[in-house]
């Protein structure tokens, strides 16, 4: 009984199965294709994250918005790519082919390329699972968490901008806000990860 706000582009899918609940599936099904899901005033709410990335931050953040200096930021290589080599059946015909989809040649210096074996029906299914997974995987590349003085412009799903953290500055996605009410008042939790340069389709 959700009504759906559906903001992406078609993604054509040849044929699937499911086996998990439908919260589950349609959850896997989104994450699979690089889009984000959230239930959010009895809507369904299905986007495409690069193009929320690529809108104009919503608030500014510096270091006196963080609460006695409460955060914690990391940065890493682990687990980020230039781009990915994907090996794909058909469900028809069992024919494997193999595409690459990145943000530079395969064989460029400085290249990291996630090996990926999945089932596609076309070329364009499995360049979109191909860049979806490389662009799921670069946003932790850069992540910073923390307690911030409660602001109503900052929530899941909008982009800030951060200065006053050094090489951490930079323009960040918030993906997730909590809100604590008690008897010592409201305080706000966020976790962001830098806007990284995203692998097309």
């Amino acid at each position: 009984s959700l009504a759906l706000s559906y903001e992406g582009p078609a993604v054509p899918v040849k044929k699937l199965e499911q086996s998990d609940s439908d919260s589950a599936f349609l959850y896997n099904l989104c994450k699979a294709y690089g889009l984000s899901m959230k239930v959010h005033k009895k809507k369904l709410v299905i986007y495409d994250q690069g193009q929320m990335e690529a809108k104009p931050p919503a608030a500014a953040l510096k270091m006196d918005d963080f609460v006695d200096n409460r955060w914690d930021a990391a940065d890493t290589i682990y687990g980020v790519y230039t781009g990915a080599r994907i090996a794909y059946k058909n469900p028809d015909d069992s024919k494997e082919t193999s595409i690459y989809v990145g943000l530079k040649p395969e064989s460029g210096k400085g290249s990291r390329t996630l090996k990926m074996n999945e089932t596609a029906g076309s070329a364009a299914e499995a360049r979109a699972k191909a860049a979806a997974q490389v662009n799921l995987s670069n946003q932790g590349a850069t992540t910073i968490s923390g307690e911030i003085w409660p602001d109503p412009r900052i929530c899941a799903g909008v982009t800030v901008s951060v200065a006053g953290f050094g090489k951490f500055n930079g323009k960040y996605f918030i993906d997730k806000s909590t809100l604590d009410v008690g008897g010592g008042g409201t305080s706000q939790k966020i976790e962001m990860h830098k806007c990284q340069p995203r692998v097309p389709a």
